[in-house]
């Protein structure tokens, strides 16, 4: 499981995620990552077009068998 945020995200700042991650972790059957994406905001990280979405989609390829 990937969890990606912006770091400026101003609507879910990042240390929302990044807590969710930590908790998430205790007791995870599985691989899960965070991904705080420096200067990307709230919408970057859906924008297939920007930066940010380049960032996750080679953080999907890294995590696939």
């Amino acid at each position: 499981t990937l969890l990606a945020t912006g770091a400026d995200d101003a609507d879910v700042p990042a240390r929302f995620t990044t807590a969710f991650h930590e908790a998430a972790r205790v007791g995870a059957k599985h691989p899960l990552r965070c991904l705080v994406i420096p200067g990307a905001d709230h919408y970057d990280v859906t924008d297939a077009g920007s930066n940010a979405w380049a960032q996750i989609f080679a953080a999907i390829q890294q995590m696939m068998p």
